[in-house]
């Protein structure tokens, strides 16, 4: 993709699931992404819990497909050494 796309995504937070969007292109994760290899990835969604409209989006973290829980208030850091692991 040459252009940004818009990409609509839900995140849970205290058992709530809020809904957003953000625009996504090859400054995010690379110059040869496809539509497609972005929808079939997991992206880290930080927060700030004082205002649920701000987030940002880590797209050079991957999520592993083994993570399947996340805590009832979610993490303050990106457990695993996942961050680390980049």
């Amino acid at each position: 993709m040459t252009t940004s796309h818009s990409l609509y995504f839900s995140y849970s937070y205290k058992g709530k699931i809020y809904n957003s969007s953000t625009n996504v292109g090859a400054g995010d994760v690379g110059l040869f992404y496809t539509k497609t290899s972005v929808m079939s990835n997991r992206y880290w969604v930080q927060i700030s819990c004082t205002d649920f409209r701000y987030r940002e989006m880590h797209w050079d973290i991957k999520v592993p497909d083994t993570l399947s829980y996340v805590p009832f208030e979610g993490w303050k850091e990106i457990p695993y050494d996942l961050a680390e692991n980049k």
